[in-house]
């Protein structure tokens, strides 16, 4: 069941930290029992405010990116941080596509730090995350890369999550810079974290090595030899694309 360091109002996006003292989160019962997912809210008024949005998906267990493990190993050199188990907790709650045939979204986009949001302003509005839907061979290949990722914080792996997203972001109409931010914070990546004893450089200092990755590194970032199918199917993916767009 996913949870939350620090759970949100899926309503208002308020903290639990900044509840009344005595008062605790309420969750959805249904989702909890039917769908092993937590959803949170900070009052009964926010809940049934929000009832309309979360109907579609009340008490029904959604398929978006590989089923990520409710916590990490607690053995693991790398601990998942809050803002990376807030984000997947979303992930599994959006409601789904008014659009048929539509896969669901792989990521979503931050334009600005919503957990740092919510704690400052409590009346403030919850930031509205961009929901990133990948063509079926990109999609195939983030999601082993987002599995390496949150089970090891793998820097290449990011890397090459990052470069899957860019190009969605862009046509967006979003910011570079926010998106190597939002992947920092979700994997340590900021240049002052250490993960079993060994100093990391930060995700902009990876991205500015021209350097390309050797072969092992890259099968371990996609999480092995099994998964190099998928690789060459994105790689003959976007060799037609980038024929088709000359």
């Amino acid at each position: 069941m996913s949870t939350l360091d620090q759970p949100a109002c899926t309503s208002c996006g308020k903290l639990a930290s900044s509840l009344e003292a005595g008062k605790t989160m309420l969750v959805c019962s249904r989702c909890q029992s039917q769908a092993q997912r937590l959803v949170h809210y900070c009052s009964r008024d926010c809940q049934v405010s929000h009832f309309k949005l979360h109907k579609p998906t009340c008490g029904i267990k959604l398929a978006t990116n590989p089923d990520f493990p409710s916590i990490a190993d607690p053995d693991a050199p790398f601990q998942p941080p809050q803002a990376l188990l807030y984000h997947l907790a979303a992930l599994s709650t959006l409601p789904p596509s008014a659009s048929p045939n539509t896969p669901p979204p792989s990521f979503l986009y931050f334009p600005s730090n919503p957990l740092s949001d919510a704690a400052s302003s409590s009346s403030k509005p919850p930031v509205m995350p961009i929901p990133i839907s990948l063509p079926p061979p990109a999609r195939n290949l983030f999601n082993c890369l987002s599995w390496v990722a949150f089970k090891t914080a793998n820097p290449l792996a990011v890397v090459l999550m990052y470069s899957l997203l860019l190009t969605e972001i862009e046509a967006l109409g979003g910011v570079e810079d926010r998106l190597v931010e939002q992947l920092s914070e979700e994997y340590r990546l900021d240049g002052k974290q250490e993960i079993g004893g060994e100093k990391r450089k930060s995700l902009r200092q990876m991205l500015d090595d021209e350097d390309e990755p050797k072969a092992e590194d890259l099968m371990v970032a996609i999480g092995g030899e099994k998964n190099q199918g998928i690789l060459v199917e994105w790689q003959m993916y976007e060799a037609e694309r980038m024929r088709s767009s000359k």
